[in-house]
Protein backbone atom coordinates (compact mmCIF):
# COMPACT_ATOMS: atom_id res chain seq x y z
CA UNK A 1 0.00 0.00 0.00
CA UNK A 2 1.02 3.60 -0.58
CA UNK A 3 1.71 5.95 2.32
CA UNK A 4 -1.14 8.31 1.42
CA UNK A 5 -3.58 5.38 1.61
CA UNK A 6 -2.37 4.44 5.09
CA UNK A 7 -2.53 8.08 6.21
CA UNK A 8 -6.15 8.24 5.05
CA UNK A 9 -6.97 5.16 7.13
CA UNK A 10 -5.23 6.76 10.12
CA UNK A 11 -7.42 9.86 9.83
CA UNK A 12 -10.48 7.61 9.99
CA UNK A 13 -9.22 5.78 13.08
CA UNK A 14 -7.37 8.42 15.10
CA UNK A 15 -10.22 9.76 17.26
CA UNK A 16 -11.05 6.25 18.38
CA UNK A 17 -7.43 5.71 19.39
CA UNK A 18 -7.62 8.72 21.72
CA UNK A 19 -10.81 7.61 23.49
CA UNK A 20 -10.68 7.65 27.31
CA UNK A 21 -7.44 9.66 27.28
CA UNK A 22 -7.14 12.81 29.37
CA UNK A 23 -6.44 14.97 26.36
CA UNK A 24 -4.34 17.77 27.80
CA UNK A 25 -1.68 17.92 30.50
CA UNK A 26 0.12 21.05 31.71
CA UNK A 27 3.35 19.08 32.12
CA UNK A 28 3.03 16.16 29.68
CA UNK A 29 5.30 13.12 29.91
CA UNK A 30 6.58 10.96 27.06
CA UNK A 31 7.94 7.53 27.95
CA UNK A 32 9.98 5.70 25.31
CA UNK A 33 10.31 1.94 25.75
CA UNK A 34 13.27 -0.11 24.53
CA UNK A 35 13.97 -3.82 24.20
CA UNK A 36 14.01 -6.51 21.55
CA UNK A 37 10.74 -8.28 20.63
CA UNK A 38 9.35 -10.76 23.20
CA UNK A 39 11.29 -9.23 26.10
CA UNK A 40 8.22 -8.18 28.09
CA UNK A 41 7.48 -4.58 27.13
CA UNK A 42 3.76 -5.06 27.85
CA UNK A 43 4.64 -5.64 31.50
CA UNK A 44 7.07 -2.73 31.39
CA UNK A 45 4.18 -0.46 30.41
CA UNK A 46 2.43 -1.39 33.65
CA UNK A 47 5.61 -0.65 35.61
CA UNK A 48 5.91 2.77 33.98
CA UNK A 49 2.26 3.55 34.73
CA UNK A 50 2.72 2.57 38.37
CA UNK A 51 5.61 5.01 38.55
CA UNK A 52 3.12 7.72 37.47
CA UNK A 53 -0.08 6.61 39.25
CA UNK A 54 -2.07 9.82 38.76
CA UNK A 55 -1.61 10.12 35.01
CA UNK A 56 -3.48 8.81 31.99
CA UNK A 57 -1.35 7.65 29.05
CA UNK A 58 -1.90 7.03 25.38
CA UNK A 59 -0.02 3.79 24.72
CA UNK A 60 1.43 3.43 21.23
CA UNK A 61 2.29 -0.08 20.05
CA UNK A 62 3.05 -0.20 16.35
CA UNK A 63 2.21 -3.89 16.09
CA UNK A 64 -1.42 -3.23 17.02
CA UNK A 65 -1.96 -1.05 13.96
CA UNK A 66 -1.03 -3.82 11.54
CA UNK A 67 -4.62 -5.02 11.97
CA UNK A 68 -5.87 -2.01 9.99
CA UNK A 69 -4.32 -3.39 6.80
CA UNK A 70 -7.42 -4.05 4.63
CA UNK A 71 -6.01 -7.37 3.39
CA UNK A 72 -4.53 -8.57 6.66
CA UNK A 73 -6.60 -11.77 6.60
CA UNK A 74 -4.96 -12.72 3.31
CA UNK A 75 -1.46 -12.54 4.78
CA UNK A 76 -1.17 -16.02 6.27
CA UNK A 77 2.58 -16.36 5.93
CA UNK A 78 4.14 -15.55 9.35
CA UNK A 79 7.40 -14.56 7.69
CA UNK A 80 5.81 -12.13 5.20
CA UNK A 81 3.16 -10.70 7.54
CA UNK A 82 5.49 -8.27 9.39
CA UNK A 83 6.89 -7.02 6.07
CA UNK A 84 3.51 -6.52 4.38
CA UNK A 85 2.05 -4.62 7.35
CA UNK A 86 5.13 -2.62 8.40
CA UNK A 87 3.88 0.55 6.76
CA UNK A 88 0.85 0.56 9.09
CA UNK A 89 3.07 0.18 12.13
CA UNK A 90 5.36 3.01 11.03
CA UNK A 91 2.76 5.51 9.81
CA UNK A 92 0.35 5.06 12.72
CA UNK A 93 3.16 5.39 15.28
CA UNK A 94 4.51 8.51 13.60
CA UNK A 95 1.08 10.12 13.31
CA UNK A 96 0.08 9.27 16.88
CA UNK A 97 3.26 10.92 18.17
CA UNK A 98 2.45 14.06 16.16
CA UNK A 99 -1.13 14.04 17.44
CA UNK A 100 -0.06 13.50 21.07
CA UNK A 101 2.27 16.50 20.83
CA UNK A 102 -0.57 18.65 19.44
CA UNK A 103 -2.93 17.51 22.19
CA UNK A 104 -0.28 17.67 24.94
CA UNK A 105 -1.25 14.23 26.20
CA UNK A 106 0.95 11.81 28.13
CA UNK A 107 2.24 9.02 25.93
CA UNK A 108 4.07 5.69 26.16
CA UNK A 109 5.72 4.49 22.95
CA UNK A 110 6.79 0.89 22.46
CA UNK A 111 9.99 0.40 20.49
CA UNK A 112 13.08 -1.75 20.23
CA UNK A 113 15.74 1.02 20.22
CA UNK A 114 17.39 -0.98 17.44
CA UNK A 115 18.65 2.19 15.76
CA UNK A 116 20.05 4.81 18.20
CA UNK A 117 18.93 7.66 15.92
CA UNK A 118 15.24 6.81 16.34
CA UNK A 119 14.84 7.15 20.14
CA UNK A 120 17.20 10.13 20.09
CA UNK A 121 15.13 12.01 17.50
CA UNK A 122 11.88 10.98 19.19
CA UNK A 123 13.12 12.24 22.56
CA UNK A 124 14.24 15.53 21.03
CA UNK A 125 10.89 16.01 19.33
CA UNK A 126 9.09 15.69 22.65
CA UNK A 127 11.64 17.84 24.48
CA UNK A 128 11.18 20.61 21.92
CA UNK A 129 7.42 20.42 22.56
CA UNK A 130 7.88 20.88 26.32
CA UNK A 131 7.47 17.26 27.42
CA UNK A 132 9.38 15.52 30.21
CA UNK A 133 10.95 12.49 28.53
CA UNK A 134 11.83 9.16 30.14
CA UNK A 135 13.29 5.94 28.72
CA UNK A 136 12.27 2.56 30.14
CA UNK A 137 14.45 -0.33 28.97
CA UNK A 138 14.44 -4.12 29.30
CA UNK A 139 17.82 -5.84 29.47
CA UNK A 140 16.89 -9.31 28.23
CA UNK A 141 19.34 -11.99 27.06
CA UNK A 142 19.18 -12.67 23.33
CA UNK A 143 18.61 -16.39 23.94
CA UNK A 144 15.47 -15.77 26.04
CA UNK A 145 13.75 -13.61 23.48
CA UNK A 146 14.85 -15.58 20.44
CA UNK A 147 12.87 -18.56 21.72
CA UNK A 148 10.22 -16.18 23.04
CA UNK A 149 9.50 -14.99 19.49
CA UNK A 150 8.51 -18.49 18.45
CA UNK A 151 6.68 -19.27 21.69
CA UNK A 152 4.60 -16.12 21.32
CA UNK A 153 3.87 -16.85 17.67
CA UNK A 154 2.65 -20.37 18.38
CA UNK A 155 0.54 -19.24 21.32
CA UNK A 156 -1.20 -16.79 18.97
CA UNK A 157 -1.72 -19.53 16.38
CA UNK A 158 -3.34 -21.78 18.97
CA UNK A 159 -5.55 -19.05 20.42
CA UNK A 160 -6.38 -16.99 17.30
CA UNK A 161 -5.66 -19.31 14.39
CA UNK A 162 -2.93 -16.99 13.09
CA UNK A 163 0.26 -15.58 14.59
CA UNK A 164 2.70 -12.74 14.00
CA UNK A 165 6.38 -13.63 13.95
CA UNK A 166 8.86 -10.80 14.47
CA UNK A 167 11.75 -10.66 12.01
CA UNK A 168 14.72 -12.50 13.55
CA UNK A 169 17.28 -10.21 11.92
CA UNK A 170 15.58 -7.13 13.39
CA UNK A 171 15.49 -8.91 16.74
CA UNK A 172 19.22 -9.57 16.68
CA UNK A 173 20.01 -6.00 15.69
CA UNK A 174 17.85 -4.74 18.55
CA UNK A 175 19.85 -6.80 21.07
CA UNK A 176 23.00 -4.84 20.22
CA UNK A 177 21.34 -1.58 19.26
CA UNK A 178 19.64 -1.26 22.64
CA UNK A 179 22.92 -0.69 24.48
CA UNK A 180 24.09 1.88 21.93
CA UNK A 181 20.76 3.68 22.15
CA UNK A 182 20.79 3.77 25.95
CA UNK A 183 24.33 5.15 25.95
CA UNK A 184 23.41 7.76 23.33
CA UNK A 185 20.42 8.97 25.33
CA UNK A 186 22.67 9.15 28.38
CA UNK A 187 25.60 10.91 26.68
CA UNK A 188 23.39 13.48 24.95
CA UNK A 189 21.26 13.97 28.09
CA UNK A 190 18.32 13.57 25.73
CA UNK A 191 15.97 12.23 28.41
CA UNK A 192 15.25 13.07 32.05
CA UNK A 193 15.31 9.48 33.27
CA UNK A 194 16.56 6.07 32.17
CA UNK A 195 15.05 3.07 33.95
CA UNK A 196 16.52 -0.40 33.28
CA UNK A 197 14.66 -3.65 34.04
CA UNK A 198 15.21 -7.39 33.72
CA UNK A 199 13.49 -9.80 31.30
CA UNK A 200 9.69 -9.53 31.55
CA UNK A 201 10.20 -6.44 33.73
CA UNK A 202 10.37 -8.60 36.85
CA UNK A 203 13.03 -6.52 38.58
CA UNK A 204 14.25 -2.94 38.37
CA UNK A 205 18.02 -2.95 37.79
CA UNK A 206 18.88 0.75 37.86
CA UNK A 207 17.34 4.20 37.56
CA UNK A 208 19.34 7.10 36.12
CA UNK A 209 17.91 10.53 36.94
CA UNK A 210 19.02 13.76 35.30
CA UNK A 211 19.10 16.41 38.02
CA UNK A 212 20.28 19.95 37.28
CA UNK A 213 21.95 18.73 34.11
CA UNK A 214 23.88 15.90 35.79
CA UNK A 215 23.16 12.18 35.90
CA UNK A 216 22.66 10.50 39.28
CA UNK A 217 24.92 7.65 38.11
CA UNK A 218 28.27 8.18 36.38
CA UNK A 219 28.46 4.71 34.78
CA UNK A 220 27.07 4.16 31.29
CA UNK A 221 23.72 2.31 31.01
CA UNK A 222 25.26 -0.39 28.78
CA UNK A 223 27.35 -1.61 31.72
CA UNK A 224 24.23 -2.44 33.71
CA UNK A 225 22.47 -3.94 30.68
CA UNK A 226 25.40 -6.22 29.86
CA UNK A 227 25.94 -7.32 33.46
CA UNK A 228 22.26 -8.06 33.98
CA UNK A 229 21.99 -10.09 30.79
CA UNK A 230 24.93 -12.24 31.87
CA UNK A 231 23.45 -12.71 35.33
CA UNK A 232 20.04 -13.69 33.96
CA UNK A 233 21.65 -16.31 31.72
CA UNK A 234 22.70 -18.12 34.91
CA UNK A 235 19.16 -18.22 36.28
CA UNK A 236 18.15 -21.88 36.04
CA UNK A 237 14.53 -21.19 36.91
CA UNK A 238 14.00 -18.84 33.97
CA UNK A 239 16.00 -21.09 31.64
CA UNK A 240 13.94 -24.13 32.61
CA UNK A 241 10.63 -22.27 32.31
CA UNK A 242 11.39 -21.00 28.81
CA UNK A 243 12.70 -24.37 27.62
CA UNK A 244 9.71 -26.25 29.00
CA UNK A 245 7.26 -23.85 27.36
CA UNK A 246 9.10 -24.16 24.06
CA UNK A 247 9.02 -27.96 24.20
CA UNK A 248 5.28 -27.91 24.88
CA UNK A 249 4.53 -25.56 22.00
CA UNK A 250 6.82 -27.01 19.34
CA UNK A 251 4.70 -30.17 19.18
CA UNK A 252 1.85 -28.18 17.62
CA UNK A 253 3.96 -26.18 15.12
CA UNK A 254 3.15 -27.00 11.49
CA UNK A 255 5.10 -24.29 9.65
CA UNK A 256 8.48 -25.86 8.72
CA UNK A 257 10.43 -22.58 8.86
CA UNK A 258 9.04 -21.75 12.27
CA UNK A 259 9.73 -25.25 13.53
CA UNK A 260 13.33 -25.10 12.33
CA UNK A 261 13.95 -21.73 13.99
CA UNK A 262 12.28 -22.88 17.18
CA UNK A 263 14.45 -26.00 17.36
CA UNK A 264 17.59 -23.91 16.97
CA UNK A 265 16.47 -21.47 19.67
CA UNK A 266 15.61 -24.34 22.02
CA UNK A 267 18.97 -25.95 21.40
CA UNK A 268 20.82 -22.73 22.26
CA UNK A 269 18.89 -22.28 25.49
CA UNK A 270 19.36 -25.95 26.42
CA UNK A 271 23.12 -25.57 25.92
CA UNK A 272 23.11 -22.51 28.19
CA UNK A 273 21.27 -24.45 30.90
CA UNK A 274 23.69 -27.35 30.67
CA UNK A 275 26.62 -24.94 30.96
CA UNK A 276 25.17 -23.46 34.16
CA UNK A 277 24.60 -26.95 35.56
CA UNK A 278 28.20 -27.96 34.79
CA UNK A 279 29.52 -24.84 36.47
CA UNK A 280 27.43 -25.55 39.56
CA UNK A 281 28.77 -29.09 39.76
CA UNK A 282 32.30 -27.76 39.36
CA UNK A 283 31.78 -25.30 42.20
CA UNK A 284 30.52 -28.06 44.48
CA UNK A 285 33.61 -30.13 43.69
CA UNK A 286 35.89 -27.14 44.11
CA UNK A 287 36.97 -26.92 40.47
CA UNK A 288 36.02 -23.21 40.12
Amino acid sequence: MQRYEVEAIFEQKKDGLFEDINISSQKPIAIILGGQPACGKSTLINVAKKDHPNLDFLTVNGDLYRQFHPNKELIKDPIKYPIETQIFSSVFTEKLIEEAIKRKCNIIIEGTMRNPDVPLKTAQKFKDAGFRVEAYIIAAPKEFTQLGLYNRYQEEVLSKGQGRLADIDSHNKAVNGLMKSANQLYSDKAVDKISIHTYLAKERIKDFNLVNGEWSCKSMPSIFIDESRSKQMKNKEILNTNIQRGKELIESVTNPEVKKGMKEALSQLQSSLEKVQRQEKGLKKGFF
